[in-house]
């Protein structure tokens, strides 16, 4: 399946990201909570456009971060995927990098997913770290060392390439706990590209998990300049990637 993240156009409003899935056929969408789904408000909205649309929230594209904020935050968001009927929540392994974090980092981050994912799989949701740079989830062994350590099967992880070398082995790790992949193209965030730029790249890696039966969606993210159009055009190359 392929889905949007929202926060690749951050200056369309909720009703406009609905409209801009339903016209390019796409079945979900991942909604971050930092513009488009913010407080309970958004998720009734959300939960209209759904039906107006069909449209389905796939994910939360949350910011909390395991291991650096209260609890609290977390408990927020389930309520939200209670109205938006999302079953997905995307966190974050604290603020350091793997190699940053002291032992008591990684305990504090692994005991704040653990709560998480147990307080979602009561809704039926699991919850899927960001594969970034500057947490704990930032390369294949580190993710694969805090999913053990949190030890919950809804706990899961993203995978998207960093673009520094490894990322081809950084997806092998992953592929056991994947939930979703996030799909761009860029050097970094202010020097985007095409994706069918990095056709030789992306070609290899959904090769690599269509082998391995991937079930998850493509969430596509960051496009050059932000604009639609741009967007439109990456669609319809992912979609003949995959055919």
């Amino acid at each position: 399946m392929i889905s949007l993240t929202s926060v690749t156009f951050r200056q369309l409003t909720l009703p406009q990201i609905f409209a801009l899935a339903q016209e390019n056929r796409l079945p979900a969408l991942e909604l971050g909570c930092d513009v488009h789904l913010k407080n309970m408000d958004d998720a009734y909205l959300a939960a209209n456009l759904t039906q107006k649309t069909g449209v389905q929230v796939l994910s939360l594209g949350s910011y909390y971060r395991a291991g650096v904020h209260p609890r609290s935050e977390f408990d927020r968001l389930l309520p939200l995927c209670a109205v938006t009927g999302a079953k997905n929540i995307r966190i974050w392994a604290n603020e350091k990098g793997s190699t940053d974090a002291s032992p008591e980092d990684w305990a504090a981050t692994a005991a704040d997913a653990r709560y998480a994912a147990d307080k979602a799989a009561k809704q039926g949701v699991t919850v899927s770290f960001e594969f970034h740079q500057n947490t704990l989830n930032d390369n294949g062994k580190a993710s694969r060392a805090l999913l053990q350590a949190i030890d919950h099967a809804s706990a899961k992880t993203y995978w998207q390439p960093l673009f520094r070398g490894q990322d081809t082995e950084n997806l092998k790790a992953v592929l056991p706990c994947l939930s979703h992949v996030h799909i761009f193209y860029w050097q970094d965030y202010d020097h985007r590209f095409a994706l069918a730029d990095g056709a030789a790249d992306w070609q290899s890696w959904l090769a690599l998990l269509g082998g391995k039966g991937f079930s998850g969606a493509y969430i596509m993210e960051f496009v050059k300049d932000d604009a639609p159009a741009q967007w439109r055009q990456d669609l319809q190359t992912l979609r003949e990637w995959l055919l």
